[in-house]
């Protein structure tokens, strides 16, 4: 009895594991756009809202460009952690 206990008990935690990670980020709460420009612009001293020249947001991250002195700043955020996925800098 104590067994059959045990597996069943193994079992359930195999399935609720797997379903929490199937779902993915749809228990977490993204980002506001507002931070992730935030994010961003902490990364380029001295540029503002302004610089920020595109901006996109979609499912799981914020896309955007920063132009600022000569520079251009290509990003990619993560819009549930608000880590920084890809930064690209470009003289112009």
């Amino acid at each position: 009895m104590k067994k059959k206990f045990l597996k069943l008990t193994a079992l359930a935690i195999l399935i609720l594991g797997a379903t929490g990670f199937a779902s993915g980020n749809s228990g977490l709460k993204k980002i506001s756009t507002d931070r992730a420009k935030q994010i961003a612009l902490a990364r380029v001293a001295g540029a503002t809202k302004e610089n920020i020249k595109k901006f996109h947001s979609d499912k799981d991250s914020y896309d955007g460009v920063i132009y600022y002195n000569g520079t251009e700043y290509e990003f990619e955020i993560d819009a549930f952690t608000g880590r920084i996925i890809d930064w690209d800098v470009e003289k112009k």
